[in-house]
């Protein structure tokens, strides 16, 4: 096939599975770059998992380098193995999405224009090609993962499915998604900052009483102009952190760089502070003409960045709870079955646990077992929780003890622990 890559550049041995990489083409117009890693062992009956980083606008190309694939760029231009890939256990599409993400692009400019609703619609039919073009894991189970912004692509992402499969009678075999620090709602990624830094001991007690003497912790939506005022001057209060991973060092990646210029807009001191930079190893490996060419990236000249500066997307969507489409989900009477992960870092407060905690209780779910500690290497890791929804519908809730916003990066053997077990009914 020709999207297959045979070699990476910097790395000296050979591929721990088949990859590939190229192009999805949606219509004649708009091209979607992606790279598909087999599973190690038996591929042909593996899972398979479609992958978008958040923002939203930026790649899935980080998690593949930088998260839970199989290769990591390196300070010497080289690529080192990841021994916690999820690649170990299922086949990984990476997927760069809206237009202009990374190495996907069109000829068209309103082409770079996306929101929330569109970019459902364009990662269903991503779907649907990419099976054309490989038909022979089309039967194998169909997961949606992601994280943060990924809290509004994929609720999304996965409601085209199920109306696909209640039309085409249940052609794609999809079985669920898993989110990891999700932002789904106003509340999970600004109040629960606020109150993430107060249970984190980085603001003073009569700060964090001001904050919710005006009820301010429990707002849902933006329109409290009050609360923002009041809110950036507290962020602004713990000064130099990384609101990501609260006691990690001043590094952010672009990610997380994007999401603080989306919500944070008017805080001054957070706009000056962070730049991305643990991420400066894959744009630096990505930018090699060489690495481009061995992974097929044919694109205009545009410098490959870790999120996009061109593509345009509708960010008041953002405001937009998916807690509603999340909950008629897991109760849809039509849907006989559906697995439901989060995964929430408790290092994280921009999208942290409290806040994830908060819209998690307002589903319309059955708890079965309830704040079970779990442990990796015989060290506690975090607490894991489960539910039933409709039917053999099921929703489980882990929190990873110290981990930052993109868990796999900050808590790699905590992350491949949940992953495994989940798909595997264990957890």
């Amino acid at each position: 096939m020709e999207d297959r890559i045979i070699k990476l550049p910097g790395y000296s041995k050979k591929l721990a599975s088949k990859m590939y990489g190229g192009y999805i083409n949606l219509d004649n117009n708009k091209h979607t770059y992606y790279i598909f890693v087999e599973a190690e062992k038996n591929p042909k009956t593996a899972p398979i998992m479609f992958w978008t980083n958040g923002g939203p606008g930026c790649s899935g190309l980080m998690g593949l380098f930088e998260e839970f694939g199989p290769y990591i760029p390196t300070s010497d231009k080289k690529l080192k193995y990841n021994p916690s890939t999820w690649t170990k256990f299922a086949n990984i599409v990476f997927i760069e999405q809206p237009i202009g993400v990374g190495f996907s692009w069109s000829k068209y400019k309103t082409d770079y224009t996306s929101n929330d609703e569109l970019s459902a619609k364009d990662n269903f039919q991503f779907i649907l090609q990419f099976f054309n073009k490989y038909q022979e894991f089309k039967k194998n189970k169909l997961y949606l993962i992601s994280e943060s912004y990924g809290g509004h692509y994929v609720p999304l992402w996965a409601n085209e499915i199920v109306k696909y499969n209640k039309k085409n009678n249940n052609i794609l075999n999809f079985k669920g998604f898993m989110i990891g620090n999700p932002y789904v709602n106003y509340i999970s990624g600004s109040a629960a900052q606020i109150e993430s830094y107060w249970g984190h001991q980085k603001l003073p007690l009569h700060l964090w009483n001001k904050f919710t003497k005006k009820n301010c912790h429990k707002r849902t939506t933006r329109k409290n102009n009050k609360c923002d005022n009041l809110a950036y001057k507290l962020v602004n209060k713990v000064g130099k952190n990384n609101p990501y991973a609260m006691d990690y060092p001043i590094c952010v990646t672009g990610q997380q760089d994007n999401l603080i210029s989306l919500y944070h807009a008017k805080n001054k001191t957070v706009k000056k502070t962070y730049k991305p930079c643990i991420d400066t190893y894959t744009s630096k490996y990505l930018n090699r003409q060489d690495v481009q060419h061995a992974i097929h990236a044919k694109k205009p000249p545009v410098k490959w960045r870790a999120c996009s500066n061109i593509s345009k997307y509708r960010y008041k969507d953002s405001h937009n709870s998916q807690v509603p489409l999340i909950d008629k989900l897991l109760n849809d009477d039509d849907l006989k079955d559906l697995d439901v992960f989060i995964m929430s870092g408790t290092n994280d407060s921009i999208c942290g646990t409290v806040g994830t905690q908060h819209w998690i209780d307002k589903l319309n779910i059955k708890p079965k077992h309830m704040w079970k500690q779990y442990f990796i290497n015989k060290e506690p890791a975090g607490y894991i929780s489960t539910y039933k929804g409709d039917k053999n519908k099921r929703f489980t809730f882990a929190t990873v003890n110290s981990a930052g916003h993109e868990i796999p990066m900050y808590k790699p053997q905590a992350a491949y622990y949940l992953m495994e077990k989940f798909i595997n009914n264990k957890l």
